[in-house]
């Protein structure tokens, strides 16, 4: 199920509209902790996520943030598709960035959705990792 909307615009040549694919879901980041002893990553994922773009946006989308990540716990920040304002369904993790520096006072995270659905993300300027 496509979600698109209808742009009008007007210009010297004349009215225009085109249909423009919009986001199906909210993509945000948060801290993931360290998990427990078998592993899971049920109750790990930080309920502080941080939407980056946002469900009905148009695509495709790329989106630069700076975190000031200050005493991390954890190595890792999670992308997330985060649930939208629903506290009975978790947040799902669909990617991890793992080895950010212990002292590292903030990262910046890039992230683009094209309209067919492909997800890159990359971290502090370097080069994209293709999640879908």
């Amino acid at each position: 199920n496509t979600h698109s909307k209808s742009i009008s615009k007007s210009d010297e040549r004349g009215p225009t509209s085109r249909d423009v694919t919009l986001c199906p879901l909210t993509i945000g980041v948060c801290i993931v902790g360290n998990g427990n002893e078998n592993g899971a990553l049920e109750g790990i994922i930080s309920k502080d996520a941080v939407p980056l773009i946002e469900v009905g946006e148009p695509l495709p989308a790329n989106v630069t943030r700076t975190f000031n990540i200050g005493e991390l716990t954890s190595s890792s920040i999670g992308l997330v598709q985060m649930s939208g304002g629903n506290t009975e369904v978790a947040n799902k993790l669909i990617g991890k960035i793992e080895g950010v520096e212990a002292d590292s006072k903030s990262i910046e995270v890039t992230v683009e959705l094209t309209a067919e659905g492909s997800l890159t993300v990359s971290v502090n300027g370097g080069e994209s990792c293709k999640l879908c």
